[in-house]
């Protein structure tokens, strides 16, 4: 009798919550679905605690992650010895930075064709929007004439390597770390949203730069991230390989296994432009890159409350 009743209500509720549906609605309908299965999301984060001090207004819980997300990035991190081996290494870019055989091709310069466009929609996959409120999906039902002044824009600011700065910006939702105490600022990790057109851009971008580094051997034949056709797992295939054939042998393997902290985030633009260059990747991709990678901003939401904006 009582899940016969619970049944009904469920049934009575989502019928009401289908029927009160429109364009202008503004509910998140994924929360809402889950919920009647039973899951429960919470983005409740508890009163925080930095430096002897405990936080509970939810303004000031954002400006605290925001603040500890901006110095746990920061290049104030850098031990010294790595500062001095960074600024050798970019001197010696910087004198010479065409030393790589990689020759530069027309063709990773050159405007972006609509077919190039399509064919990266089509392969996008719905995420969450931006501060733009624009997802992706909209771009699977766009006519070709609203695609191809979609596409003279893309091609205007791939031209004049200038990057709207509202592309630059990320809204940054906290996600807090499994296992680790909810009332610590570094027990939360940052999920970013920024702008679906730009994203879709950076795919067109990065398919086209994938390319050249392939067509061009510029990757070590040794990779297997964020390659085609490749996994990270052909590694452990190598590994087990190995093995196998050294135990026949009767012979030792050394492996060694690195895990690099805060490997993406503190990663040197300053090193990183360069060496770019000495792969042959300049022009219009040049210029775009150190864009993207120049004048970011952030903030931190928890609920609706924002944080003070950070660079």
């Amino acid at each position: 009798m009582a899940k016969r009743v619970i049944l009904e209500a469920k049934s009575s509720s989502w019928r009401q919550f289908c029927t009160s549906l429109t364009c202008n609605t503004d509910l998140k309908v994924w929360k809402v679905i889950k919920s009647f299965s039973g899951h429960r999301s919470s983005y409740f984060i508890p009163t925080l605690h930095a430096q002897g001090i405990s936080v509970k207004n939810k303004q000031h819980k954002s400006n605290k992650l925001a603040n500890q997300f901006a110095l746990s990035s920061s290049c104030l991190n850098y031990p010294p010895r790595f500062v001095n081996v960074t600024l050798t290494i970019q001197t010696r870019l910087l004198r010479n930075p065409m030393s790589h055989t990689t020759p530069i091709d027309p063709a990773l310069n050159q405007d972006f064709s609509i077919n190039e466009l399509l064919s990266t929609i089509s392969d996008t996959k719905n995420t969450t929007p931006g501060p733009d409120n624009i997802c992706c999906e909209m771009f699977k039902h766009m006519s070709i004439k609203s695609l191809e002044v979609m596409l003279q824009l893309f091609n205007k600011i791939w031209f004049t390597g200038k990057i709207p700065p509202s592309w630059l910006h990320s809204i940054v939702a906290p996600i807090p770390k499994p296992n680790k105490p909810a009332h610590l600022l570094s027990s939360y990790g940052p999920i970013s949203l920024t702008s679906n057109v730009c994203k879709l851009f950076e795919k067109m971008i990065v398919r086209r730069l994938n390319w050249f580094l392939e067509y061009h051997n510029v990757l070590h034949i040794s990779q297997s991230g964020f390659r085609q056709r490749c996994r990270t797992t052909d590694h452990l295939l190598r590994l087990h390989d190995a093995i196998h054939k050294s135990m026949a042998n009767k012979i030792n393997v050394l492996s060694v296994f690195i895990d690099i902290e805060k490997a993406y985030g503190m990663v040197n633009k300053e090193v990183l432009l360069p060496k770019l260059l000495s792969y042959g990747i300049s022009g219009r991709m040049f210029h775009f890159i150190r864009s993207f990678l120049s004048n970011r901003t952030f903030q931190f939401r928890i609920g609706s409350t924002l944080s003070m904006t950070n660079a």
